[in-house]
């Protein structure tokens, strides 16, 4: 609708206002000038999320293990079945 578009680009024009005015200060700042403004968006590496996927990797193995095994028992349950003549 109509004012949702002119929310949107009033965010987006607001935002590249931020962005212009960041990028004007960080050209104006002394070259050893070592000081981050907590405020600023960074930029994630492999390195920063690598926990997250051993724990979805660790999650994928532990849910593997737990289908073979269910499997096994079923298996195992069905050999003693059809040694007293019952259905699986």
């Amino acid at each position: 609708t109509g004012l949702t578009s002119y929310w949107t680009d009033d965010v987006i024009a607001r935002r590249v206002r931020e962005t212009r005015a960041t990028a004007a200060l960080d050209s104006q700042a002394p070259q050893g000038d070592t000081t981050q403004d907590e405020s600023r968006e960074a930029v994630l590496w492999l390195n920063h999320v690598q926990g997250a996927f051993y724990a979805l990797f660790l999650g994928f193995i532990v849910a593997f293990l737990t289908l073979l095994w269910e499997k096994v028992a079923h298996f195992r349950s069905c050999l003693s079945k059809v040694t007293t003549h019952q259905h699986c």
